[in-house]
């Protein structure tokens, strides 16, 4: 198996939740790091979600972010193939989210 190194996501999270990463098929993800930039005048909760076979769970639930606040995450969350990350804030295009981690094939 070759460990590929590589930035999973980076987005602009919307009001609602909206899909930030699919684990390719027959590969496994392991999530090294998250950051999450709050770039809004105001507060805004963050959630992140990760969903895997039938199980979804937040690991960030309506998180407050202050305006300008910036925070890194070390994570070691794996995901199996067809996997997903997803996320939502409170207001559409004040947070950006980037996560990088490994893939493995």
């Amino acid at each position: 198996m070759a460990n590929t190194l590589k930035k999973l996501a980076s987005a602009q999270l919307a009001a609602a939740s909206g899909l930030l990463y699919t684990v390719p098929a027959l590969t496994t993800t392991l999530v090294k790091e998250m950051w999450v930039c709050n770039t809004g005048a105001g507060v805004n909760a963050v959630t992140i979600r990760v969903a895997g076979d039938t199980v979804s769970k937040n690991i960030w639930d309506a998180v407050p972010l202050s305006s300008k606040e910036t925070i890194q995450v070390a994570m070691n969350t794996v995901i199996e193939a067809a996997g997903t990350i997803h996320g939502f804030a409170t207001n559409a295009n004040e947070v950006t989210v980037y996560f990088s981690g490994y893939e493995s094939a």
